[in-house]
C-alpha cells in the first residue's frame, strides 16, 4: 500500500500557492477570472512527448475556452467560479478570484507536498503523456526551478477479448471485483498484469490468459514449497549453484532493461524446470537450496504472488497429514476425507505418492 492517498480537495492551499508563484514569475496570467499557463514562456514544453510545437494547434487534447487567452494552446491553472459552483462545493477563494483548480495543477502541488520538488519515478497511462504529463512538467519546473521527475514510465492499455481497448468512458472495461467473483485468483490477475507482457505492450485480457497466469503462479508456489521442504543432498552441487547465479544475473539484467519482467520470469521458469529435475534426482545440496530460496525471495519481492508460509503452518499441516495417515491405517476413511477437505478449504492440497504425502498451496475451496 502507498504511504499517502492525497485528495485534491484537501490540498487547495498548495495549488493556490503554486499558481501564485507561477503568476509572480511570469509563467502564468489572468484572463477574465481564469488563470492560464503561458506555454511560450517554457521552452522545454513538449520534450517528453517529442511534440512538434510548431504544429501545436487547439484540438481534441488541447482545451479551447470561451474566454480570451494569449494563445489557444495555453492551458488552465484555475477556472473562474460559475453560477452554482459554490452550492456544489466546487469553488474556493483565491487571490486571483474564486474558482476551482485546472485538471493538471493538483498533481504538481500534491507531488511537491509529499515527494518534494524532484522525485525519481513518475508512472501513468500512455494516454496521459500529452497533455497531462507535459503540463505537470511545465508547472512544476517553472514554479520550483528544479527538474520534476527523473524517470517516466508510461504503461499501455488493456484490450478486451475482441482486441478493443478497454475504456471506462466507452463502458468497455472489466474491474478486479468481477474477475474475482468469476473465480479468478487475484494473484493470478496480478501476475498477468505485470509479468505476462512488457508494461509498454498492449495486452489482451482473456479467460485463457488468466488461466495460464494462474498455472504459472501455481508452478512458482509449488516449486517454492518443494524447495523449502526438501532435505538437502549431502553431495556438493557446484554446477547448480553456478547455474542459479547465472539465472539471477539474467533476471536482474532483464529488469535493468526497461523493467522487462516477462523476459526475466521466462529465465526463472527455465531454472524451475532444471531444479525440479535435480530435486527428483536428490541432487540439490544445502548450498543450492539456499541459493534457490534467495532467488525466489528476490523474484517474489517483485511479483508478490508466491506468499511466505504462515508461522507454524508447515508443522500444523504435517500434524494433520499424520492424523490422516493414522485414520487411513485404521480404515477410518471418513475422518481421512474430512482432514483432506479441511486442508483444501484452507488452500492446501494433498498429493499421495509412492514417496509419501506432499502438500502444496492452491486457491482455497
Amino acid at each position: 500500500p502507498a504511504e499517502q492517498y492525497p485528495r485534491p480537495t484537501e490540498h487547495i492551499p498548495e495549488m493556490v500557492a503554486m499558481i501564485t508563484t507561477l503568476l509572480e514569475k511570469g509563467f502564468a496570467y489572468v484572463a477574465d477570472g481564469d488563470v492560464y499557463f503561458r506555454i511560450e514562456s517554457f521552452p522545454r514544453y513538449g520534450a517528453l512527448s517529442h511534440l512538434d510545437r510548431s504544429g501545436l494547434r487547439p484540438g481534441a487534447r488541447v482545451a479551447t475556452d470561451r474566454y480570451d487567452k494569449e494563445s489557444a494552446s495555453d492551458f488552465a491553472l484555475w477556472k473562474k467560479a460559475q453560477p452554482g459552483d459554490d452550492t456544489l462545493g466546487a469553488a474556493w477563494d483565491a487571490p486571483f478570484g474564486p474558482g476551482r483548480p485546472g485538471w493538471h495543477i493538483e498533481c504538481s502541488a500534491m507531488s511537491k507536498r509529499y515527494l518534494g520538488d524532484t522525485f525519481d519515478i513518475h508512472c501513468g497511462g500512455v494516454d496521459l503523456l500529452f497533455p497531462h504529463h507535459e503540463n505537470e512538467i511545465a508547472q512544476s519546473e517553472a514554479a520550483n526551478g528544479k527538474p520534476f521527475a527523473r524517470v517516466w514510465l508510461h504503461s499501455e492499455f488493456l484490450s478486451d477479448a475482441s482486441g478493443e481497448k478497454m475504456s471506462k468512458s466507452a463502458g468497455g472495461f472489466t474491474i478486479l471485483r468481477d474477475l474475482v467473483a468469476a473465480g479468478h485468483d487475484p494473484l493470478a490477475v496480478r501476475f498477468f498484469l505485470i509479468a505476462n507482457a512488457h508494461y509498454r505492450q498492449r495486452v489482451r485480457l482473456t479467460t485463457d490468459a488468466l488461466h495460464a497466469s494462474a498455472e504459472q503462479v501455481r508452478r512458482l508456489r509449488d516449486f517454492a514449497e518443494r524447495v523449502r521442504r526438501t532435505d538437502p543432498a549431502p553431495a556438493a552441487d557446484e554446477d547448480l549453484i553456478a547455474r542459479i547465479a547465472e539465472v539471477r544475473a539474467a533476471y536482474r539484467g532483464a529488469l535493468d532493461d526497461d523493467l522487462n519482467l516477462p523476459q526475466g520470469i521466462g529465465v526463472v521458469f527455465e531454472l524451475v524446470r532444471e531444479a525440479n529435475a535435480a530435486l527428483d534426482e536428490k541432487k540439490v545440496g544445502a548450498g543450492a537450496r539456499g541459493a534457490l530460496l534467495g532467488l525466489l525471495e528476490e523474484v517474489d519481492g517483485h511479483l508478490d504472488v508466491m506468499g511466505g508460509e504462515e508461522p507454524g503452518l508447515a508443522d500444523e499441516v504435517e500434524r494433520l497429514i499424520a492424523e490422516r495417515e493414522a485414520a487411513r491405517a485404521a480404515k477410518d476413511f471418513a475422518r481421512a476425507d474430512r482432514i483432506r477437505e479441511e486442508l483444501r478449504e484452507r488452500g492446501i492440497a494433498l498429493e499421495d505418492s509412492r514417496d509419501g504425502v506432499r502438500w502444496r498451496r492452491v486457491t482455497p475451496a
